[in-house]
C-alpha cells in the first residue's frame, strides 16, 4: 500500500532516506537531479514543501517545493526505479499541486532534467508549457589571483543594507521589492546562506549570494545594477569571490545560468567553469 505523506519539516532519518534516494535514481538513470538535500534540511518548518511516498515504511517517492521568494515555486522529485509506473509521481504531483493553489502560489515551475525521456514524457502528460533552460556550472579552474579594482568592495550584508539589497536584486530579476526583502531577512539568520554587497567606492552596484553547503558552495542571486554593467565589476566580484572560497577548502563551487544569456555564460566560462548539467523548465499556471 503507497501512502502519500505531506511534510512539514523532514526529520534527519527523513532526509537520509531521501538523500539515498537520489544517489539511486542518478545511478539508475545517469541524471544529476536537482533535489538540493542541503536545502532541504534547512525548510523553515511553517509550511507544507516536502512530499513523501511511503511503502511499508520505506520512501520510493519524493517530491519538493522550492520557493524563492516569488509568486511562484519550483517543484522536483523522483521515484525509485522499482516503483515507477504505478501513478506515484502523479499522486505526489496532485497533493503538491493542492497545497501550492492554498498557498496563493500563481504558477509552478516543473524542473526536468534535460537528459531525462522519462521525466520530459510525463510533464508532457500535463497542462505545462516548456519556457526556458539553464546550465549547471561546476568551477574547474581557480582564476588567477589578483587584487579587486580600486574602491570596489564585498562585504556580508546587515539588516541595514536589505532594502538596499532588495531594490538591486528587484531591478535585476523582475521580482517585487517587498518578496526580496523577505527572503533577505529570513537569510539574515542563517549562517551557511547569504548575500555579500558589493560597493564601488562606497555605492552599491551589485550583489552576490553564497550558499555554503557540506559538500561545496552555490552562488546565486547575483547581479549588478544595469547602469554599472560592462565595466568588469561583476567578472572582478565573481573571481574573488569564488578565489575566497577555494582558499577555505570549499569546493565544488556550482551555480546555474539561464541557457540563452550569453553574457553571463561567457563571464562564467571565463572565470573557470564549465557545464555539467542542464535542466529545462515548465510552467504551470495554478490561477
Amino acid at each position: 500500500m503507497i501512502s502519500i505523506q505531506p511534510v512539514t519539516q523532514l526529520t534527519p532519518d527523513q532526509l537520509n532516506a531521501v538523500q539515498a534516494l537520489v544517489s539511486v535514481c542518478n545511478a539508475a538513470d545517469n541524471l544529476d537531479l536537482k533535489i538540493n538535500p542541503e536545502m532541504l534540511a534547512q525548510r523553515p518548518g511553517n509550511v507544507t514543501d516536502d512530499f513523501l511516498a511511503v511503502v511499508d515504511e520505506t520512501i520510493v517517492g519524493y517530491l519538493g517545493l522550492y520557493g524563492f521568494g516569488r509568486d511562484e515555486i519550483e517543484v522536483s522529485g523522483m521515484v525509485h526505479p522499482e516503483f515507477r509506473r504505478q501513478g506515484i509521481f502523479s499522486a505526489l504531483f496532485a497533493r503538491a499541486r493542492v497545497k501550492s493553489a492554498e498557498r496563493g502560489i500563481e504558477r509552478m515551475l516543473l524542473i526536468c532534467p534535460a537528459s531525462s525521456a522519462a521525466g520530459h514524457a510525463w510533464v508532457e502528460q500535463t497542462e505545462a508549457r516548456y519556457t526556458f533552460s539553464e546550465h549547471l556550472m561546476v568551477l574547474r579552474q581557480i582564476p588567477p589571483a589578483r587584487e579587486l579594482p580600486e574602491g570596489l568592495a564585498i562585504r556580508q550584508i546587515s539588516a541595514a543594507d536589505v532594502p538596499v539589497v532588495a531594490q538591486l536584486l528587484a531591478d535585476g530579476f523582475e521580482m517585487p521589492r517587498e518578496r526580496a526583502e523577505q527572503s533577505l531577512t529570513l537569510e539574515l539568520s542563517n549562517p551557511k546562506r547569504g548575500h555579500r554587497l558589493i560597493s564601488d567606492h562606497e555605492e552599491p552596484v551589485g550583489v552576490i549570494g553564497v550558499d555554503t553547503q557540506d559538500e561545496g558552495a552555490y552562488i546565486y542571486g547575483f547581479v549588478v545594477s544595469p547602469a554599472r554593467r560592462g565595466q568588469g565589476i561583476g567578472r572582478a566580484a565573481l573571481q574573488h569571490t569564488v578565489r575566497e572560497l577555494a582558499r577555505e577548502g570549499i569546493r565544488p563551487i556550482q551555480l546555474e545560468v539561464e541557457a540563452t544569456n550569453e553574457r553571463a555564460l561567457e563571464l562564467y566560462t571565463s572565470s573557470g567553469f564549465v557545464i555539467t548539467s542542464a535542466y529545462d523548465y515548465y510552467a504551470l499556471p495554478l490561477s
